[in-house]
């Protein structure tokens, strides 16, 4: 242990040197990129940590480059005092000279050699107390922020293990169709949770979107602008240099240039993804005011100590708002060649910074006794290179009153370290401590807890085998064993094993897990689906649910009985109840409810679909058919749902089924990527592809009103207003989403300058139930009505409709 703290404390300075450079090099890159995109700071801030962090593994590595720069300040402690780090490459590395005639280890050590180094001199033993101070304290703050870390990682695995999976349909749709935008690749598990003030992402190779659930309420662009927002956080991999920016604060918490390139970090990577959001077609001001709405309707917007992304944090919220709403800020969302050049130049710095040993030689004094030779010092044994006073029998010490003076001169630590390299004790603690340093161990599992959460960590990691292995520990602890087993089956799907996952399934439904409520949701049962024991093991999982499934749709009907006894005033209710009846597996009660739903204008179009789903699982297929077609031409557009929702396998192979799946992927909108918005040319051109199309269909089937609206958006998006408005208007007549088609005729006329026009048909939306006072503040297609009194009053109806709504809530 004394040689360990011996070492730490040269090589603590020589660190934190080096780091200094290292976090000036990476501000310096950020002010000369201050007006770069978020994107391109990010990555320069995330690198500039990450390579702080390589240092200390590269400076024990790396071969040593002696470029003597700074006066040698690191205090000399204990015998080993003429040690530096710059000198232990010398000494792992050099040969030990044994001497000629080496003596007996009996024999009595030549006075006249005792003294090998100098006495301290003044202030060393301060110095050295000093040392040992610094390293303590170092050691302590280290161990505080990163237990600081690891109670944050610890909150967020707990919140994800008792969180909810999401199951409504329209929000795994919203997932998948904004992932399809963002081109991302990678599976998003989506949680709900009620310890989640808004949302936030964790995880790197299995990542993990926790949703509030005050989410439950959020208007659906409201939920689309913030799952976009973590989805983008996961597309940008903001979450490993999060971690990576976190440990290098705990290596470095006593530096101020590691928080606050820390804190910028964490900001760019928000404004980062702000941006991404920006692309993807969502009007700054609209984005800026959900994100506002969201932030004054919480308590406390405060989320879990990293590793976490979450939506809405208190820190610079006001520098982010006006970063949004800024239309000169670059929002360009891959890193431009000069933010790349600068990160590689960042690491090869890194590189470079540990392996040069910046310190002058230090001059220490060496000293012998009169009549001793240079000679005979120099080829003294090794173990009288090392010895100390008192080392042997009080008969063979010289009186210190009798011995002349001794006779010393000053060396460098590079003379001297050719009588060190004699030290074979010293090339031992030496070797030991370089290879300790670099150590680590993961530590065992202790209990079914612990065994559990190593599993699902390992099933994340995609590593099945191990994982099964561990659930398997986790079962024989007796933690969460119905759960574990089910995990199992997951990990055999996984494998390919057919056979065993089907067999761990029923062991999963005998020990009572809800296995039903996961059959046609989970992923990982996808290879088992095709297989004809699959249907049979339904119909076990629903047989089993018991009585609480039971219980749960009894209740469920009688708040669907209430509800049609006193209609409320809006589609929500029914919308909500249709879900737990669906879940429950009440199908026809689930139909009647979404019908209501749709019967009353609430998201018509999803609701029509969920009415399909439940005539199909209730055996009705020319009904299930029926409201397929309606939920198109309500303008229902997740055309992949018709290819992978099992709730419609009864009618998959009606033909009438393939003209709906093909129709639905005609009439769907589209996404361009990451670089969807609507104001660059190279969108324009795209927008005016689709509306050719749209123009085409709209040509063959003049009778369906969502084809001539989507002609009409299209034309919007492409700049070509008037021949908008005039598809708008032949929605209108077929009837086709009056307050919105409404609403988008306004911002037609707008864009001409049509301004009595655009407020005649603003008004006539409002009058119809248009609701969305958030795009209505931040459509810019509505800018040249701001500065008309008509349009405060259209705004200040829109307000006054969502005071009386929160009302009644």
């Amino acid at each position: 242990m004394r040689a360990l703290l011996t070492f730490a404390i040269p090589f603590g300075l020589d660190l934190a040197v080096k780091a200094t450079f290292l976090f000036c090099v990476t501000a310096a890159a950020l002010l000369l990129l201050r007006r770069a995109s978020a994107a391109t700071r990010h990555l320069v801030g995330a690198f500039g940590l990450a390579a702080a962090l390589l240092l200390p593994a590269l400076t024990l590595t790396l071969p040593r480059i002696r470029v003597p720069l700074l006066p040698d300040v690191r205090p000399a402690v204990g015998r080993h005092a003429a040690l530096s780090p710059a000198m232990l490459e010398e000494i792992s590395s050099a040969p030990v000279a044994a001497p000629p005639n080496p003596a007996p280890a009996i024999a009595p050590l030549p006075t006249e050699l005792v003294p090998a180094v100098a006495p301290p001199r003044p202030g060393a033993v301060g110095s050295a107390s000093f040392g040992w101070l610094a390293v303590a304290l170092w050691g302590i703050g280290t161990l505080l922020i990163g237990a600081r870390l690891a109670t944050g990682w610890a909150r967020v695995r707990r919140i994800s293990r008792e969180a909810s999976p999401i199951r409504d349909l329209d929000w795994l749709a919203e997932r998948q169709r904004l992932a399809r935008r963002l081109e991302l690749d990678r599976r998003v598990e989506m949680l709900e949770s009620p310890e989640v003030p808004v949302a936030m992402t964790t995880g790197l190779l299995r990542p993990i979107l926790l949703i509030g659930k005050a989410a439950r309420s959020w208007a659906e662009e409201r939920r689309r602008v913030v799952l976009l927002h973590e989805l983008a956080h996961v597309k940008r991999a903001d979450w490993p240099a999060l971690v990576a920016a976190e440990l290098a604060i705990a290596l470095y918490w006593f530096h101020p240039l590691a928080w606050w390139l820390g804190r910028r970090v964490r900001r760019d990577a928000e404004q980062a993804s702000d941006d991404l959001v920006i692309a993807s077609g969502t009007k700054p001001s609209v984005y800026a005011g959900h994100l506002l709405g969201i932030f004054r309707s919480l308590a406390s917007p405060a989320h879990p100590v990293a590793p976490a992304l979450a939506a809405i944090r208190p820190h610079h919220f006001e520098e982010r708002l006006r970063a949004i709403l800024d239309p000169r800020a670059p929002r360009r969302t891959s890193p431009p060649g000069r933010a790349r050049l600068a990160s590689i130049g960042l690491i090869a710095a890194a590189f470079a910074v540990a392996a040069v040993s910046p310190w002058k030689p230090r001059t220490i004094e060496t000293c012998a006794r009169p009549g001793s030779s240079r000679a005979s010092f120099e080829g003294a044994a090794p173990a009288a290179a090392v010895a100390e006073p008192g080392a042997r029998g009080r008969d063979d010490v010289t009186d210190s009153k009798s011995a002349a003076p001794p006779r010393c001169q000053p060396r460098s630590e590079e003379t001297t370290g050719a009588k060190v390299r004699a030290v074979p004790a010293v090339l031992k603690e030496v070797s030991e401590i370089a290879r300790g340093f670099v150590q680590a161990s993961r530590r065992a599992p202790r209990d079914g807890g612990d065994w559990y959460d190593e599993a699902m960590q390992l099933h994340r990691e995609e590593r099945y085998p191990e994982a099964i292995e561990a659930f398997q520990k986790a079962i024989e602890a007796g933690h969460r064993e119905a759960a574990a087993t089910y995990n199992i089956a997951c990990g055999y799907a996984r494998m390919g094993e057919n056979d065993r996952a089907f067999e761990w399934l029923r062991r999963a439904i005998e020990s009572g897990f809800d296995v039903a409520s996961y059959l046609s949701r989970d992923d990982d049962l996808e290879n088992l689906k095709s297989d004809p024991r699959w249907g049979e093991l339904k119909k076990l999982a629903r047989e089993q649910k018991g009585d609480r499934h039971e219980a749960e749709g009894r209740a469920a009907a009688s708040r669907l009985e209430r509800l049609l006894a006193k209609p409320p005033s809006t589609g929500e209710p029914f919308f909500g109840v249709g879900r737990d009846l669906l879940k429950a597996d009440r199908y026809d009660l689930a139909a009647k409810a979404y019908q209501a739903a749709a019967e009353r204008g609430y998201r018509a179009g999803t609701a029509l679909y969920n009415e399909a789903c439940a005539l199909s699982l209730g055996g009705d297929a020319s009904g299930a058919l029926d409201r397929l077609a309606r939920a198109l031409d309500a303008g229902f557009d997740q055309p992949d749902l018709f290819r992978t929702d099992d709730d419609l396998d009864a009618v998959r192979g009606d033909p009438r089924f393939a003209e709906l799946a093909r129709e639905a992927r005609d009439l769907s909108l589209p996404g361009f990527g990451a670089s969807w918005g609507r104001r660059s040319s190279a969108n324009r051109a795209r927008w005016r592809e689709a509306a050719h199309r749209f123009e085409a269909y709209a040509a063959h089937h003049p009778e369906k009103g969502r084809a001539w609206f989507n002609l009409g958006f299209a034309s919007l998006a492409g700049d070509r207003p008037e021949a908008a408005a005039d598809a708008f208007r032949k929605a209108l007549e077929l009837g086709y989403r009056k307050p919105t088609t409404m609403y988008n005729l306004a911002c037609a006329y707008a864009r001409v300058d049509q301004k009595d026009a655009a407020f005649d048909w603003l008004f006539r939306a409002l009058d119809a139930g248009f609701d969305q006072a958030g795009t209505l503040r931040g459509d810019d297609d509505l800018d040249n009505l701001r500065g008309d009194s008509r349009y405060r009053q259209a705004l200040s109806i829109v307000r006054d409709r969502e005071r009386e709504k929160d009302k009644e809530d």
